[in-house]
Order: C-alpha cells, then structure tokens, then sequence
C-alpha cells in the first residue's frame, strides 16, 4: 500500500534498520519528502538499526534452519535440477538486477549489500546451493565456539576475519555476499515461512557486515547477556560506531531529508554524526506561554 499513499507516517525503523526497510519502504518514491520528527536520539537509532547480537538460541536455530535448507535442496535435486542450475547461472552472472535497481533509483539502496560487490560474480565456493549451506553450516559452528568466553573480548573486523580465516579458512569475499545469497536461496527454493530462517538471515547479514565494514564497527563478546545475569549466556555483539552507514542510503535517494526535533541540539553537530551537508538550518523560539484548554476529569462512585 506505501507506494499508492500520499503521507506515511511510522517509526524510523521502518527507512534505517536495512532489514525492515528491505521490506517495507524500498519502494517509496524518490522524490518523496522525508520528514524525521524527535530526531534529537537518530544517531543512535541509525547505530542501533546496523549493530547485531548472535546468542546460543541465534546460532541453534541457524543450524535447524541449515538442515531444512538442505534437505530441501536434495528434493529440488531429485524433482527440478534446472531450477537449481538457473540460479547458478544468474549467480556467475553477478548481482545485476539489484544493481540495476540502484542505477534506476527504482529501490532505496540496503547499506548490507554495498555497491561495490554488485557488479562481481558470487564466488565460485558459495555458488551452488550445497556448498553455500556447507559454508554456512561452518560459520555457524565457528561462531558457536568464540562463544566459549570467560571474559570480554574485544576486537576489530580485521581481527575477527584474521581469527576466522585461520581457523576455518573461511576468505573475507564469500562473506560479503552472505546476506544476498542467502535470500536468492530462500526465494529459489520456493520457501514460505520465512519466519522460519530469521535467525540464518541474521547469522548472514553479520557475515556480510563484519567482512564489509573494516571501519565504523566492533565485535564484542560477553560471557553474560545482561549484567545482573549469573548463569552464563554469550553473546556476540556486531556494533556500529558511524550512524552514518545507516542514513546513507536515504541521503543518496531522496533529496529532500527535513530533520527536527524540539531538543535537537546542539544543531551544529548533527551534520557531522550524520555525514551531509545541510541546505537550510533554522532554529524556532518556543515558548510556553499560550492560551490552551485546561481538560478536567470527574470520577464519580456508587
């Protein structure tokens, strides 16, 4: 319904968070007026939306979803290969309609898949859909074991990769393209309940963001979820530092982006944690004095 509606009016989730706008909005409009009001905590919504958390619960239901994927495939082998052999083709072929898309302003850019790696062939290990899930299967396990933590850890994209790439000798390129690959798989095997392989979607898109973003990004991870926690209960976080990762693709789409809130300020330094350059900025005195209806409720009991 968004793209037969003249005003939409719903959280900023919905336009910076890349796996609900991937869904919900890329279909508005390029020259649609973007308006974010109580825009004073954005930064830290923009920060939020690209930052992940792997738990145990995360990777086990991965895995499941790994052994449907799978078992799937090997019936798609048995009834329809040449659905399986299409895909491989459209895939030595590259992302060429996602980057036509972009070309054409048709759908607002996804910060998971960057722009660069449109235009490369998938690679060649993670092609065909047996291997991929292979690959997958040993991601997953790997993450399952940097989960065995006593204390904090803390490290840098590069480091994780380096970590990674000696112990399972996963290369830094096939990740990059986790997060695309897996929805080609999903839609090639004609799967329906998508809810079912949420936690695999997100186990890739941190595969996808982790081997993109070297900067602007952290891993860390905790032995305890919560503070107050006791029992052990890991956890992986993929934060973002630069909200600027998030709100690039509505910058580059629409031109007319209208940031405001009563308490946005300072002003100067929205520019900066935003990244762009503003056209008009105007500051409005407000006062509180003012004639206004004063409501009165009367309770009355029996």
């Amino acid at each position: 319904m968004i793209p037969y509606s003249n005003v939409v009016v719903y959280s900023y989730y919905y336009l910076l968070d890349p796996k609900v706008a991937e869904l919900i909005s890329k279909e508005i409009e390029k020259d649609a007026i973007v308006v974010f009001d109580e825009a004073h905590n954005i930064d830290n919504v923009c920060t939020e939306s690209m930052s992940i958390d792997i738990t145990r619960n995360v990777l086990d239901a991965s895995a499941r979803s790994v052994a449907v994927l799978n078992k799937r495939i090997e019936e798609i082998k048995e009834k329809d290969a040449d659905q399986l052999k299409s895909e491989y083709i459209r895939l030595v072929e590259g992302l060429k309609e996602e980057s036509i898309n972009r070309e054409t302003d048709e759908y607002m850019a996804n910060p998971i898949l960057p722009n660069e790696i449109l235009n490369e062939a998938v690679p060649g290990n993670i092609r065909r859909a047996e291997h991929f899930v292979a690959f997958m299967r040993r991601f997953i396990e790997y993450l399952k074991t940097r989960l065995r933590v006593l204390h904090v850890v803390a490290e840098s994209p590069t480091s994780f990769l380096l970590h990674l790439k000696e112990i399972t000798f996963i290369e830094r390129k096939p990740l990059r393209f986790c997060s695309e690959r897996l929805i080609s798989l999903i839609r090639t095997l004609e799967l329906n309940d998508i809810e079912d392989y949420y936690s695999l979607q997100k186990v890739a898109n941190f595969a996808t963001l982790v081997s993109t973003y070297q900067k602007g990004f952290i891993v860390i991870i905790e032995p305890f979820e919560n503070d107050s926690d006791t029992i052990p209960n890991p956890i992986i976080h993929l934060c973002c530092l630069d909200s600027t990762i998030a709100i690039k693709p509505v910058f580059d789409r629409f031109s007319s982006v209208v940031i405001t809130s009563g308490t946005l300020s300072p002003m100067e330094l929205y520019p900066t944690l935003l990244g762009f350059k503003p056209v008009v900025t105007e500051s409005y005195q407000m006062s509180l004095t003012r004639n206004c209806f004063l409501p009165m409720v009367k309770l009355q009991y029996k």
